[in-house]
């Protein structure tokens, strides 16, 4: 019987205390892995690595704000001093805001970008040579179909994940030569908490997943998707098979994709009453 490609590999991942993060953490630690969690809520997270079986279970947890650059290296440097290598490293936290652009304040943009783009990038700045120095690795950085697919009422949203996959492209280019490769993870909506808190800007911060008209993806089905792709080393990772077609479809004619936005708009001004500001 073939080997798990995760069996007894080391596997860090941010945002685990929830959501992605946290089933990403169970499928491996089910896979063999030891998992390593990151995330900004401490008390989750504890909470979360020993629901997961805690150190009985190779599960081991690490406060982290992603947007501290002394975090990053602190646990980091933590890491590579307990563990000696990482195998995996899943730069997998994020946030999000949704609304139109006008009712988009400075704040979210800043927000958005110090998180999913600038977290994105300290935490390669703290693996990437680690992992050049053991001479193997992969990095798996979580941008979003929206990161693909110009996104309406997500443009501060989509603007981010848009900059985690033109980084995460261009660093795979740049890693390969040093032996390690490089995913960029692109789902669609996913049933996670990030779904349903996800707040909608100017429709009284009405959670954006109450207002959509398909349900969203169960997060173990896309993490087992996610998984099968890294494990083949592909360099963007798109779930599930609905926005794989959005994605073929805007690279087919992006005219049509501003077609379905403005449609989207419309909704949301009707649902607001935006036009009548």
């Amino acid at each position: 019987m073939k080997r798990d490609p995760f069996d007894g590999k080391v596997a860090f991942i941010t945002g685990a205390a929830s959501g992605l993060g946290r089933a990403l953490a169970g499928a491996l630690v089910k896979r063999g892995a030891t998992v390593l969690l990151a995330d900004i809520e401490a008390d989750l997270l504890e909470r979360t690595a020993w629901t997961l079986g805690g150190e009985a279970n190779d599960v081991h947890f690490f406060p982290l704000d992603v947007r501290k650059s002394g975090q990053w290296e602190h646990v980091a440097a933590e890491v590579y001093q307990r563990f000696d290598h990482v195998d995996f490293f899943f730069n997998n936290a994020g946030i999000a805001v949704a609304g139109l652009v006008r009712d988009t304040t400075l704040d979210d943009w800043e927000r958005l970008f110090e998180v999913n783009v600038l977290g994105v990038v300290r935490g390669v700045d703290a693996f990437y040579p680690r992992m050049r120095d053991q001479g193997h690795g992969h990095i798996i950085n979580t941008a979003s179909i929206s990161g693909l697919v110009p996104t309406s009422l997500m443009a501060a949203y989509s603007a981010s994940k848009h900059a985690v996959v033109a980084f995460s492209e261009t660093l795979r280019a740049e890693a390969e030569s040093d032996g390690i490769a490089v995913s960029v993870v692109c789902p669609g909506i996913l049933d996670t908490p990030m779904a349903h808190t996800t707040e909608l800007r100017g429709a009284e911060s009405e959670p954006v997943l109450s207002k959509l008209p398909a349900p969203p993806m169960a997060v173990d089905e896309a993490v087992e998707q996610m998984l099968a792709g890294v494990a083949k080393r592909r360099g963007i990772i798109v779930i599930p098979r609905e926005a794989n077609l959005l994605w073929r479809a805007y690279r087919s004619s992006p005219e049509a994709m501003l077609r379905v936005n403005r449609k989207t708009v419309g909704w949301l001004r009707r649902l607001t009453g935006a036009d009548a500001k």
